[in-house]
């Protein structure tokens, strides 16, 4: 059997750069998929990307900064399946390069709400149903600046990234405390700078090859949301690559 035959993964930002990689490499170890979207556009591409594995991906528009939306996505995913075994939370954005003192107020908060407030609401909704099954994967992505609260290379200017990123990692690890005796693993994934299309335009002179590629990332991810990884609650896993 593959390792994922027969569990119920729910992936928020599946269309993405990484978020391809996370459901192709799902599907590949047996799961069944749903990934949310934003983009309509990018539906098609991962349905490209995944090939014949489609047939066991759905795809479901949703903004999961908003508790309604992700309340109706959770409950489709249980009343199509009747539970929900992994959880890989991937939306999230970048804003960076002004120091603490220039950061206009609604860039801070929106770095909280992109990339904290997301979590919690998805985290708040399959926790529920976890506990009820009495097993459970939370997966969320963190980045190297949550952190060491530096941007790449130990720069500054960071801060509101940084820090919404640093709350991912104390969420996760509050909810591993929270449901370490209901057969729930919390673990989040801190990557270094991503090898995706969007990072090597944005830094065409960067050494490319030192990056992670979303494929490493997803292999990691992948482990933390089988049942492999039983041990394992509460830990902040670096993938930096050779960066």
């Amino acid at each position: 059997m593959s390792q994922l035959d027969g569990k119920i993964a729910l992936v928020t930002g599946g269309t993405g750069a990484l978020g391809g990689a996370v459901v192709d490499a799902f599907l590949s170890a047996g799961a069944l998929v749903h990934a949310t979207y934003i983009v309509p556009d990018e539906v098609p591409l991962l349905q490209a990307r995944v090939g014949a594995r489609a047939a066991r991906l759905t795809c479901v528009e949703a903004d999961v900064g908003r508790a309604p939306e992700v309340e109706r996505l959770v409950g489709g995913v249980l009343a199509r399946h009747g539970r929900l075994d992994a959880l890989v939370h991937l939306v999230g954005g970048f804003w960076g390069g002004v120091a603490v003192v220039d950061t206009p107020e609604e860039r801070w908060d929106a770095m909280l709400q992109l990339n904290l407030k997301t979590f919690f609401l998805c985290a708040r909704a399959v926790v529920p149903p976890m506990q009820r099954q009495r097993y459970g994967r939370i997966v969320v992505v963190s980045a190297r600046a949550g952190v060491q609260g530096t941007g790449a290379h130990g720069t500054g200017r960071y801060a509101a990234y940084a820090v919404a990123k640093g709350g991912i990692i104390t969420l996760a690890q509050a909810l591993a405390e929270e449901t370490r005796d209901d057969g729930i693993c919390v673990n989040a994934v801190a990557p270094s700078t991503i090898d995706t299309p969007a990072n090597r335009r944005a830094m065409p002179t960067a050494d490319h090859a030192t990056w992670v590629t979303p494929e490493d990332i997803a292999r990691v991810v992948v482990f933390l949301g089988s049942p492999d990884s039983a041990p394992t609650s509460g830990a902040v896993i670096p993938v930096y690559g050779r960066a």
